[in-house]
């Protein structure tokens, strides 16, 4: 087994896994507050105007159930 502690790897490796995993969060955060709504509203959108080929179990269900009425 390579051993972590002992050369380069007590050097390197927590720095670019802390630093990754820090710039991988905030990186995300303005994805998710800016793309969030919009990808949930634009999949909502299509699932109403195209019920037959939605594949959202949640919107397929209850159109189904209208349909048998």
């Amino acid at each position: 087994m390579f051993d972590w502690t002992s050369g380069v790897g007590a050097d390197f490796l927590p720095k670019i896994s802390a630093g990754y995993v820090l710039w991988l969060i905030v990186s995300s955060i303005p994805l998710l507050v800016f793309f969030g709504p919009y990808t949930a509203i634009a999949v909502f959108a299509s699932a109403r105007s195209n019920p037959r080929r939605s594949t959202l179990d949640c919107h397929v269900i209850p159109l189904r159930l209208h349909d048998s009425q």
